[in-house]
């Protein structure tokens, strides 16, 4: 036997404990399961650990304009709000179920809202501005559901609804799909998460510098989807070309948010502004 390299007393030993130590907490309250959370528990012998149920959730859409995904569009709008929806209630580990749409008819309206009485949290989309077929948030109060407010100082997003009714909790969100996507970012994807005893439920706030000027209104805070990149270890982002809040491709271009508060009316290039990440961040 040749042995090339000295050999000390203890090497390549794994002590009993020096995983963790007996009595030592593992894994906090609140820890998300990842594979590596996973494997220390099949290591410790924990078969068996409590967690939070998946929140379930119904999404329901309204308007006499909309028809389903796959039916004959004719003179309608395909409702494409409730599967971008669905698909960030599953991102933030909820369990997303997609309502029929109902027609401006305050009746059906009501009922659909009943049916969803098994989940948790109850999505609306459209049908909460002050229209006159707008009859949301009449059906949220007759069935005994008080909105704590309908309208918040931000665009876009502006026509927003919250209510509870014991601990089910209902959103209505603005018909315009990147409306009700920013909404969802900044107000359901957080008590989505708090449900599931998450520690940590907001995005982080990222600085980065400014490539293009972007003007807003004064008293309003602007979410503005835009594109951030890395270059030699700092972050630049640049507002996506169309900011139009009917125009969906204007999230799905965009891989953040540049969050200007109410403070500010424009902001130049060169400026450092805050960004917030969205999913796909650095992919």
């Amino acid at each position: 036997m040749l042995v090339l390299a000295p050999v000390c007393a203890g090497d390549f030993v794994r002590l009993r404990g020096s995983e963790t130590q007996a009595n030592a907490l593992a894994l906090p309250r609140g820890t998300l399961l990842t594979p590596a959370a996973i494997g220390l528990l099949a290591e410790l012998g924990r078969c068996v650990v409590p967690v939070h149920q998946r929140p379930r959730v119904a999404l329901l859409a309204t308007g006499d304009e909309l028809c389903e995904l796959g039916a004959p569009p004719g003179d309608r709008t395909v409702d494409s709000n409730t599967w971008g929806l669905s698909s960030q209630v599953l991102a933030a580990g909820g369990e997303p179920l997609r309502l029929p749409i109902a027609r401006d008819d305050l009746p059906q309206i009501e009922r659909a809202l009943a049916s969803a009485a098994r989940c948790e949290v109850v999505l609306t989309s459209a049908g909460i501005s002050v229209g006159e077929r707008d009859f949301v948030k009449e059906a949220l109060a007759n069935l005994g559901i008080a909105l704590d407010f309908w309208q918040v100082a931000m665009r876009p997003g502006k026509p927003f609804a919250f209510g509870a009714r014991g601990a089910q909790l209902f959103f209505g969100l603005p018909g315009n799909p990147t409306s009700g996507m920013v909404c969802f970012e900044q107000f359901v994807r957080p008590a989505l998460l708090r449900l599931q005893g998450r520690a940590i439920v907001e995005r982080p706030l990222l600085r980065a510098v400014l490539e293009r000027p972007a003007r807003k209104e004064k008293g309003l805070t602007f979410f503005v989807r835009a594109a951030t990149r890395v270059e030699d270890g700092r972050l630049f982002t640049q507002p996506v070309s169309r900011q139009d809040s009917g125009l969906v491709s204007s999230m799905a271009t965009a891989n953040s948010l540049i969050v200007l508060g109410p403070e500010l009316e424009r902001a130049k290039a060169g400026d450092e502004v805050f960004v917030q990440p969205l999913d796909g961040f650095g992919t």
